[in-house]
């Protein structure tokens, strides 16, 4: 019986089975639903061309050189992201959606919701399919309000996008 040349794996790796079980899990859990969430958004716009769905894009949103990865990024026609020569996108997103992993939960509840309030983006979306809960959040006075927040077998509209709906239950079934 063969076993794993472990100075092969990344030191992250290493510590425990249990440990590598659980990242993947999450993984699968995040990956899971980020294409579920990007799949109901993108079938909507295909009936109702109203902007563009961008996934994992490449963003900055000043000329400061400071990146950001959102999971999801929606813009309305009339606000399209400019796309610059270095292929990457430029602009400030109406939409974003962020689907929360452990390892993610501290960057993305604080650090990006403060940013991302801060340059204007106009709604919010955290995506925690651990707790299978989605919270939409609204911009108000350049900080971030509850609009909407469902769990389980609910569901949670945008305040942006007219008629958008997404139905919990399906997005989190794995």
């Amino acid at each position: 019986m063969k076993t794993a040349n472990l100075q092969k794996l990344p030191a992250r790796l290493i510590a425990s089975d249990d440990r590598i079980k659980k990242k993947d899990i999450s993984r699968t859990r995040h990956g899971i639903t980020l294409l579920k969430t990007g799949a109901k958004l993108l079938h909507y716009l295909e009936q109702n061309p109203v902007g563009k769905l961008y996934m994992e894009a490449d963003l900055y949103f000043t000329p400061d050189g400071r990146k950001y990865i959102p999971d999801l990024s929606f813009c309305f026609r009339d606000n399209y992201i400019r796309n610059d020569e270095r292929d990457i996108l430029i602009g400030i997103p109406d939409l974003i959606m962020e689907i929360i992993s452990p390892t993610s939960y501290i960057e993305d509840t604080t650090n990006k919701f403060d940013q991302y309030a801060s340059f204007g983006v106009k709604e919010y979306w955290l995506v925690a399919p651990h707790q299978r809960q989605i919270t939409v959040y609204t911009l108000e006075n350049r900080q971030y309000a509850i609009y909407q927040m469902a769990g389980d077998n609910g569901s949670v509209r945008s305040k942006l996008i007219s008629d958008f709906v997404m139905e919990l239950n399906p997005v989190f079934e794995l």
